[in-house]
């Protein structure tokens, strides 16, 4: 029996390598979210830290309150960075989710015509063996009642 064989591998093979880099793009974008995300929450922690200890009776003079203050309004400034460019980060990972996402559909259509296709020949591969088989058994049938 032959051996499938598809006219579109080829095609289907680059559709499988748009896929991944979708997913590669998709995945850098993940993580630069991610680490914005870690990033504000590193600031809130060390703001909620600062102002603790500032709290605290008697552990700062007039001075260290001042610094204290200008280090808290640094850590605001580093989170709201971080927020507004945590926007723009969040619309390039949408896109790069919808990039994979289609290319995710259009190999999976494709992987889909591939293994209908490749169904179909083995079934037929199989009809035609038989019909082959119910020849020569009959041919082989045939010629011994003749020679009986």
């Amino acid at each position: 029996m032959l051996r499938f064989r598809f006219r579109l591998e080829r095609y289907l093979d680059i559709k499988r390598y748009r896929e991944r880099q979708a997913e590669l793009a998709l995945a850098a974008a993940t993580s630069r979210c991610v680490e914005l995300q870690n990033r504000m929450a590193d600031a809130k922690a060390r703001m909620a830290r600062e102002l603790v200890e500032r709290a605290a009776p008697g552990s700062l003079d007039l001075e260290q309150w001042k610094w204290s203050e200008v280090y808290r309004r640094h850590l605001a400034d580093v989170y709201d960075a971080s927020a507004r460019d945590l926007v723009v980060r969040e619309k390039e990972r949408r896109q790069a989710q919808k990039v994979y996402l289609d290319a995710t559909r259009e190999r999976r259509v494709l992987d889909k015509v591939r293994e209908r296709r490749e169904r179909d020949y083995y079934h037929e591969a199989k009809r035609r063996e038989a019909r082959i088989l119910d020849d020569v058994s009959q041919s082989g049938w045939v010629g011994r009642s003749r020679e009986e």
